[in-house]
């Protein structure tokens, strides 16, 4: 379990798959990014492509509200695409992700040498990281602009009740 999951009492099914967070000596300290992970004949189901990005956007608020950041990084990997999402703040209870990158990992050690084409991308992301995963100058101003999170029953209202994994969506990946 996680530190954020036992310090704010989370539900053991919103535990995100991977974090990246800071340490201090011994002691776990700031968490600067969030993300879930779906093998490749997962990544077909929309449903679940749509939840894991539900959750990352849960775990994100959260984060930015106790953490008091510029910005909080999310990955959103499913089989061998993996997706950079950064959550801003700008304005008063406007939560606003962006798609920062998408890259897509060889499948073999022959892939590895185009994989050098998707640095640029890697680069521009860590750049992001560096300048908006970082403690807030005006504290006062981010926890005014922060809004009380919304029950996750009503996030689920946003779903069908039927499930239809080749229902269009523009969340589409791909994989092998």
């Amino acid at each position: 379990m996680t530190l954020e999951a036992k310090k704010y009492g989370l539900q053991e099914s919103l535990r995100p798959d991977l974090c990246i967070t800071e340490c201090y000596g011994v002691k776990w300290s700031s968490t600067f990014g969030y993300g879930e992970v779906k093998v490749s004949n997962q990544a077909e189901d929309h449903h679940l492509v749509c939840c894991d990005l539900l959750r990352i956007a849960t775990f994100y608020k959260n984060a930015l509200g106790k953490q008091n950041f510029d910005g909080i990084l999310g990955i959103h990997i499913a089989g061998r695409t993996i997706t950079f999402y950064a959550l801003l703040l700008p304005a008063m209870r406007l939560y606003t992700m962006l798609r920062l990158a998408e890259i897509r990992l060889p499948d073999s050690l022959q892939g590895l040498a185009s994989f050098v084409t998707e640095l640029p991308c890697i680069m521009s992301v860590l750049e992001v990281f560096d300048n908006l995963c970082v403690p807030t100058k005006d504290i006062k101003r981010t926890i005014d602009y922060h809004a009380p999170m919304a029950s996750m029953s009503l996030f689920q209202q946003l779903y069908s009740s039927s499930k239809n994994r080749k229902r269009a969506c523009h969340l589409k990946l791909r994989h092998n």
